[in-house]
């Protein structure tokens, strides 16, 4: 999590269109589950207004503590929480 708030986000030109990268392009992703749940929470991080920066701004000092190396080692990879 803490990477990802951490990331550079936005969208960029590519050719005549616009892609998302970073927050916007996972959440994307997300809404492309059959999980209706996880669509619908991903779906408020696709545009990013000023009130998801602000979140973002706001988050960024209450995760710094996951930075520490020995919290980050023992923190499941994002890959390893859904799989199953």
């Amino acid at each position: 999590m803490r990477e990802l708030l951490s990331a550079a986000s936005g969208e960029r030109k590519v050719g005549l269109e616009f892609e998302p990268f970073g927050l916007p392009k996972l959440a994307e992703e997300m809404m492309k589950t059959h999980y209706a749940g996880l669509r619908n929470k991903a779906s408020q991080f696709v545009n990013l207004t000023e009130e998801i920066r602000s979140v973002v701004s706001t988050a960024k000092p209450h995760t710094e503590p996951f930075d520490d190396p020995e919290i980050s080692d023992d923190s499941p990879r994002p890959a390893s929480i859904f799989a199953r």
